[in-house]
């Protein structure tokens, strides 16, 4: 790979930490999470919400979320998460040409992702710089650690749209479910593009405030009313570190068709750990018409 295709590739930023560095690891551990989805007969959700801390501790929820996807025919994922690492306003989208992960590469959608930008004037293009990628997806792991999910569960990847918002303002959730229906409504195939959140819940409660806390989230967002769970969370009645990426994407599918949401499964850190001091909530969410 000569230099300015390797600038193009983001490579793998957390394997070996949130998720195993080798392929064939990668590959037994991920299978077994999907295994344990439930079949809902091969129809594809408008959208998910997946959780996306190391595998001990949420591959098993984003395992259901993704393999509730078996059997449908995807063929685009606009993936939406939030920035940890890097503060700035409205939405980064990824300028290279791939992800890579042990697994290997994921592609961009080049088209969808142009509609997208050209959709959504708040959505902006990262530029490359020097020999580094843009700081809002250098080492962010929210978006990384979804794909070998995406990478085990299909024969052939659905190609990629990656997005990390910053600021989470309802201004910046609106622009951004403009842009994302404007873009799935100019595919083509609109009904092969799926929408996924990379999220967790409520961070660093004690184990019972935090389920306490998160039902109250997942309660919001199966209400399926985005400025009302927008409002929740500016208040504090819910958490979650992609409450706005939830948001939008909420926004956006109801416009394409999907009419709730309803929660597959939830659990927290403290279940896995023994320890339920201060916890982290995680769930999977579909969005179906």
């Amino acid at each position: 790979m000569d230099e300015q295709r390797s600038m193009d590739v983001r490579p793998p930023g957390v394997a070996g930490s949130f998720y195993p560095s080798e392929p064939a690891e990668i590959h037994r551990t991920v299978k077994g999470f999907l295994e344990e989805a439930p079949d809902l007969g091969g129809s594809a959700p408008r959208a998910l919400v997946v959780p996306h801390a190391g595998y001990p501790y949420s591959g098993a929820v984003a395992g259901k979320g993704f393999g509730s996807l078996r059997g449908s025919d995807i063929r685009s994922v606009i993936m939406v998460g939030p920035s940890h690492l890097e503060n700035f306003g409205g939405v980064s989208l990824f300028p290279g040409r791939a992800y890579r992960t042990p697994l290997g590469e994921v592609p961009l959608d080049a088209p969808l992702a142009e509609e997208l930008v050209r959709a959504g004037r708040g959505v902006v293009r990262g530029s490359l710089d020097g020999h580094w990628m843009p700081g809002s997806f250098r080492q962010e792991h929210a978006l990384e650690v979804e794909l070998p999910f995406l990478q085990t569960l299909f024969e052939e990847p659905p190609s990629l749209v990656p997005l990390v918002m910053g600021e989470q303002s309802w201004e910046t959730v609106e622009t951004l479910a403009e842009a994302m229906v404007r873009a799935v409504e100019e595919s083509g195939q609109p009904e092969r593009v799926l929408l996924v959140v990379s999220s967790d819940l409520s961070h660093f409660h004690p184990g019972e405030t935090a389920e306490e806390r998160d039902q109250r989230t997942l309660g919001l967002i199966e209400d399926f009313d985005a400025r009302a769970f927008h409002r929740a969370l500016a208040s504090g009645e819910a958490e979650a570190c992609g409450g706005g990426p939830i948001a939008a994407v909420m926004l956006a599918s109801s416009r394409l068709g999907a009419v709730g949401a309803r929660t597959l499964t939830y659990t927290h850190s403290g279940h896995v750990t023994g320890d339920h001091q201060g916890v982290v909530g995680y769930a999977a969410v579909r969005m179906d018409a």
